[in-house]
């Protein structure tokens, strides 16, 4: 069989995996959608309190998702080595590293209007923000159920259930940010508040559902029987080891889109509601490489667990080529549909001509964002996550934003610059990244590495 007929075939089982995941991410992408809608109904003030809220909010969010995401090499390659027992204890070493890690994750929230204050973002922008993040603050108990159990059911493959749970949470996020912003129905206008509540809302209902209707696959109320107490405590420790720098990269990622925000929120609220109109945009691209990035790590790591390299170059492949292809095609949807896509976000015709310029740089970035994005999955499937984590730090923090920051604050450049400097990072990072999957390879082939706990592995 050809490479290419390999791929073809890889297609299939990928497709399997990562389609409902697209939907579950595309689902969390509309939600935003209509945050940043009502939002935008509410004016250019409540538009950038919002911006100021998701930045912190999504770097506690991918810390949390990223830190229960060292579950999925584990599981994925006790799926390819056929070890029942390893997935299961993998399933109890993540529930138990996530109730121990959530103070963690909400103090990042707290923390996160404190440091807004010591940047000086806009002073009348502070208490809501800090207002939004409190709320948010509530759902998380139930997020960290929720993504620890779905990063383990996106490693054993069982990910169709996903797409129910987000159809109906997308329609739940509507229906009470209609009512609590809007103050539809009777209810009470709490304005930016009213969409923290929504978010808030919507966690615990995803969570709720999961463990109903994915019951069967999780059974939850027979895993404190089948599994030792012992081997959980030892099976959390590799989860942890895993999953902290997974964590850190996903927090640093996001922390360096997040840091871009306040810089930008530096100078001028316009600029800052064109950005936040701008991260809209490429949410969409991101969400879909992350959902072929979760999918990438199930298969490479079942590929992995079976000590096949010529599997796990296939799959790594496959889904760069698809995620390339979306990439291209988001781009050109980008370029060609700017101008209405702002007008229709936000009605502040300023704030949209802005952000038209944001949404260029935008296209010029997503091969190197989706190529990256994908690369720390397929990475993740070897069991590699701290090493590429210093990817991160060097094209993000060392070179993208040192770029864009000296460009605007001391050359005196036009804003959009600081994206420039995170898209020099993105395209770095992401050569080093598939560096790394070429040396991977050659190490699982020669035998230097292999399955997580097994006797070649690591």
């Amino acid at each position: 069989m050809t490479l290419l007929q390999a791929m073809r075939a890889e297609l299939r089982p990928l497709a399997q995996i990562a389609l409902p995941l697209v939907v579950l991410r595309l689902g969390t992408v509309t939600m935003g959608f209509v945050d940043g809608w009502y939002a935008g109904r509410l004016g250019g003030d409540a538009l950038g309190t919002l911006s100021l809220a998701i930045a912190v909010y999504v770097i506690a969010v991918l810390f949390a998702q990223g830190t229960l995401a060292g579950v999925e090499p584990i599981a994925s390659q006790a799926v390819g080595a056929g070890d029942r027992q390893a997935q299961r204890r993998s399933l109890a070493g993540v529930l138990l590293a996530g109730v121990a890690l959530l103070p963690v994750f909400v103090a990042v929230l707290f923390a996160g209007g404190w440091v807004l204050e010591r940047l000086g973002q806009p002073a009348h922008l502070l208490e809501p923000t800090r207002r939004y993040l409190a709320v948010v603050a509530a759902g998380f108990p139930a997020g960290v159920v929720y993504w620890a159990c779905s990063s383990w059911l996106t490693a054993i493959g069982r990910t169709r259930v996903f797409v129910g749970i987000t159809l109906l949470a997308a329609t739940l996020n509507v229906v009470l940010n209609h009512a609590l912003v809007t103050g539809a129905w009777g209810a009470p206008a709490l304005g930016v508040t009213g969409i923290s509540v929504a978010t808030a809302c919507s966690m615990w209902f995803q969570c709720a559902a999961l463990l109903v209707l994915a019951r069967r696959e999780l059974r939850l109320g027979a895993l404190v029987c089948e599994v030792d107490p012992a081997a959980v405590r030892r099976s959390t420790g590799p989860v942890l080891r895993l999953g902290l720098p997974l964590g850190v990269q996903y927090g640093l990622e996001s922390g360096a889109f997040s840091l871009t925000t306040v810089m930008v929120g530096m100078t001028g609220a316009l600029a800052l509601a064109a950005h936040q109109v701008a991260m809209n945009v490429i949410a969409v691209t991101f969400t879909i490489s992350l959902a072929l990035s979760a999918a990438g790590s199930a298969r490479v790591g079942h590929a992995v667990g079976r000590r096949d390299p010529d599997g796990a170059r296939v799959s790594a492949l496959t889904v760069w080529a698809v995620g390339l292809l979306l990439a291209g095609v988001g781009a050109a949807l980008m370029v060609a549909f700017r101008e209405p896509y702002a007008q229709w976000f936000v009605d502040d015709p300023p704030v949209a001509e802005l952000a038209t310029v944001f949404i260029l740089v935008a296209a010029v970035f997503q091969l190197a964002d989706v190529t990256q994005a994908i690369g720390f999955g397929v990475l993740r499937g070897f069991g590699d996550t701290a090493f590429p984590a210093l990817f991160n730090i060097a094209g993000f923090w060392l070179l993208g934003l040192p770029i864009g920051a000296f460009a605007v604050f001391h050359r005196g450049a036009h804003p959009v610059w600081l994206w420039i400097g995170l898209s020099i990072g993105l395209y770095l990072v992401a050569m080093g990244l598939m560096l790394r999957f070429v040396r991977n390879l050659r190490a699982l082939r020669d035998g230097r590495i292999g399955p997580l706990g097994s006797a070649g592995g690591r």
